[in-house]
């Protein structure tokens, strides 16, 4: 076998496409006079010491690209398994070198083996400048200089900002549905499709010249069926994203017309419009490895708008924010291997990919990560091929992504894969049974290897006490695997339409839970993330980033315990695994402002609702009272009160009986409750009542009324007067943390709860210091 068979090869293929003739351009072979490129090269021999030089270093003066061509004679030699053998094949060596040199520069590297033209092997890999991972690049043949320039700087004078682009996801969803009228599970499909046809250097340089939307369409299932054979993705992988894709060559709206090269239009053609703009708006940002994250937003922020949120397809997509956290909290790093058993669009392995890559690895990594730390397991054949445009775009076609049932799969099967770590989000409300979420998180932990760590966001009432079936899979799971913590999540995590409250649960696998070593549970409601219009939840003032972070990952690695956010516990199969069930309620921010805002919200309702005339900021009296709640004593709430429901009347049948002066409490948090005056009551007044549906809160009613669902009644086993009232709501909505639309303040729950009272020489309630103490506050002159 003759090497110099190959460089001459070579050497003809850049003639042809002019490299020498170009005065600009310098191919130097196996050195080179650039001082920047030498030095970098002065400790890159094969061997592992000492200067190397790849066949071939391609560069013009002060340009930041260098080409790099590696040859083997035996196209044998082509490429390792492992691309760990630089000295004996041709991709490993040309990846050792481009290793060096995107310190400093954009990196082409190709590796080329063979000895005739009807006989040779050919990778392309793009490196960007002080980047940590290489991108596989589709061509069937070397190309030109400028050809590859353009790959990092053909959009340098494209000034898109992030909010511009995920302006750009909402237009773009518009236009799909009202120029395409195609169905919310294609939008997404035709997004993946286009940006995997032009991760293919072939099709980008051939598409221009196209003028027949057919033939486009066709070209498009072409280039990405040429890609993954290229990437040696398997053939019924390929298959599976082909069906997926199939409709874009059969739709009648992308396929009709003619295309204007010179106007792209949907009047023209709409298929031809979507590749263009999605070409020069959206994936410039791909190779540019800094901005991934931005492009998991962009896809993401598409998704969205298809029937709100992805539930259009089927899908509740998981924040960014999230499935990094996950990452963090399981230490991923290059050696990690993680599986996500219900992978949906893959945000778990996209974001475990980013945590490998970050962690320094080499070139042998590098392909390890690709091949073997990330598998993903998804039914729906759709969620499949948007799993895999999603990694395949992001440089990783060599994912074990599987299109299968996870519970159909041996559990052998699974485990073949050595995972260490498992992330999920799992679906929630499957009515089928064993698919419950608890399911999926038992499942998961079974297929990592022992000591794994096994991390889930599944809805709070999995590991509530509520639900028979979950207890029997919280038992089994205990029974193998060790709860090691749970974290409460903001309600709306998942946007507003999603009303489901959620927990991370993460545990130890394959080492049976010991109830008597505790498990620790953290209070992670408050993200930092507000809503703003037009772009849902957002670290707008960066709280998360900067701070907010930091803490929870601190707390959790540290096992602190915190009044009111966090706290250590002995639990079972047979306890709540929520924090909110056993974190004490920090008194220290109990202060004369939680008691004034009390009253102010219920004289402006009296005001509001014409019960009073005027509203002063008057005290009743004068004389100035402190707390020193170190001498008060805790009482429940069953002592001091008798808690029972009240009798639900539907709001159409007081709007027959009429306006009236009893007022309809319903579980509203505005307006002391309530929603309308009728003519109408079934309770008794001078009551306490607590919204048992969604946030748990306590108001004073004074009045006979009436009420909708879920509101149950205080009664005092004491004399209540509305100075008292103002003082108990105070302390009961400061228990208000623990409740949500998924764990609701319930009668039993009402019982049990204990509240901080002073009290006197005999150690029972003091309700005169309580009424003083009101009376001496601003605005209590306005309660009666």
């Amino acid at each position: 076998m003759n090497e110099r068979k190959t460089e001459n090869i070579v050497r003809n293929k850049l003639r042809l496409l002019g490299y020498f003739d170009n005065q600009e351009i310098l191919v130097e072979e196996q050195k080179s006079d650039n001082n920047v490129i030498s030095s970098l090269l002065s400790s890159a021999s094969k061997s592992g010491s000492g200067a190397g030089y790849p066949e071939f270093i391609i560069r013009k003066a002060n340009s930041d690209l260098v080409i790099v061509i590696e040859c083997k004679a035996n196209v044998k030699n082509h490429e390792s398994d492992k691309k760990s053998l630089p000295k004996d094949f041709a991709v490993d060596g040309v990846l050792h070198y481009a290793s060096f040199l995107k310190d400093k520069f954009h990196v082409i590297a190709i590796a080329i083996s063979g000895e005739s033209e009807n006989n040779l092997k050919l990778s392309i890999f793009q490196w960007n400048k002080d980047e940590k991972r290489y991108f596989p690049k589709k061509y069937s043949d070397i190309s030109s200089y400028d050809d590859f320039y353009s790959l990092f700087h053909a959009n340098d004078n494209i000034i898109l900002s992030e909010e511009e682009l995920l302006s750009y996801a909402k237009n773009l969803h518009d236009e799909m549905r009202d120029e395409a009228k195609l169905k919310e599970a294609e939008k997404p499909l035709l997004v993946g499709a286009l940006l995997l046809a032009l991760d293919n250097g072939d099709f980008t340089k051939e598409y221009p010249a196209i003028t027949n939307p057919k033939k486009l369409a066709l070209r498009i299932i072409e280039a990405i069926k040429d890609g993954l054979l290229n990437a040696n993705i398997p053939i019924n992988k390929i298959e599976t994203l082909e069906r997926e894709f199939g409709f874009i060559s059969t739709h009648t709206y992308l396929t009709k017309g003619e295309i204007d090269k010179e106007n792209p239009s949907h009047s023209n053609n709409t298929l031809h419009k979507f590749l263009v703009d999605i070409h020069h708006k959206v994936y410039p940002f791909i190779k540019k490895t800094n901005n991934i994250d931005l492009i998991g937003q962009f896809y993401s922020e598409f998704l969205r708008y298809s029937g709100g949120d992805g539930k259009g397809l089927g899908i509740v997509l998981t924040p960014t924010h999230i499935t990094d956290l996950f990452c963090e909290i399981a230490e991923v790093n290059k050696n990690s291997k993680v599986i996500d058993i219900c992978t949906g669009t893959g945000s778990f392995l996209i974001s475990a990919m980013e945590h490998m890559i970050n962690d320094e690895p080499t070139v042998t990594e590098i392909d390890n990560i690709y091949k073997n730390n990330l598998v993903g397991i998804e039914t729906q054949t759709n969620m499949f091929a948007l799993a895999c445009a999603n990694m395949i775009i992001r440089g990783d076609g060599k994912t074990n992504l599987i299109q299968k049932n996870c519970f159909s799969m041996e559990t052998a099967e699974l485990k073949k894969y050595n995972c260490n770590i498992g992330m999920i989000n799992p679906p929630y409300s499957q009515k089928k049974q064993g698919e419950e979420e608890l399911s999926f998180v038992k499942r998961m932990l079974d297929v990592l290897t022992i000591g794994g760590t096994g991390i889930a966001i599944i809805p709070q009432s999995c590991v509530m006490l509520s639900n028979k079936q979950n207890n029997a899979i919280k038992q089994d799971i205990l029974k193998h695997h060790t709860l090691k913590a749970v974290m409460s999540m903001p309600d709306e995590l998942f946007g507003d339409g999603a009303s489901t409250v959620t927990c991370i649960v993460v545990f130890e696998a394959h080492k049976p839970h010991n109830p008597n070593k505790s498990s620790w549970f953290g209070y992670f409601k408050n993200d930092g993330f507000e809503k703003i219009r037009n772009k849902g939840r957002v670290d707008y003032k960066k709280l998360y980033e900067k701070r907010i972070k930091k803490e929870w990952l601190d707390s959790y690695f540290n096992k602190t315990e915190k009044l009111g956010f966090s706290i250590l516990k002995n639990v079972s199969e047979n306890d709540e695994w929520l924090v909110e069930a056993y974190m004490k309620t920090d008194y220290a921010t109990l202060n004369k402002n939680l008691f004034e805002d009390s009253i102010k919200d219920y004289v402006t309702y009296r005001f509001y609702n014409n019960l009073a005339k005027l509203i002063s900021t008057k005290s009743k009296n004068s004389t100035e009272i402190k707390l020193d709640i170190k001498k008060w004593k805790a009482f429940s709430i069953s002592r001091l009160f008798d808690v029972m429901g009240s009798k639900t009347t539907s709001k159409r049948d007081l709007q027959e009986i009429g306006k009236g002066a009893y007022p309809y409490i319903t579980t509203s948090s505005v307006n002391n409750g309530v929603e309308g005056f009728y003519d109408f009551y079934t309770e008794e007044e001078n009551v306490l009542v607590i919204d048992s549906a969604v946030k748990g809160i306590c108001s004073y009613q004074a009045q006979k009324f009436t009420a909708s669902d879920h509101v149950e009644k205080l009664i005092p086993k004491f004399k209540l007067n509305p100075y008292l009232a103002m003082f108990f709501i105070t302390l009961i909505n400061l228990e208000r943390y623990r409740y949500s639309y998924g764990r609701k303040f319930n009668q039993i729950r009402i019982k049990e709860t204990e509240i901080i009272l002073p009290v006197g020489n005999n150690d029972e309630p003091d309700y005169k210091f309580m009424e003083d103490y009101i009376k001496s506050l601003q605005y209590s002159d306005s309660i009666l």
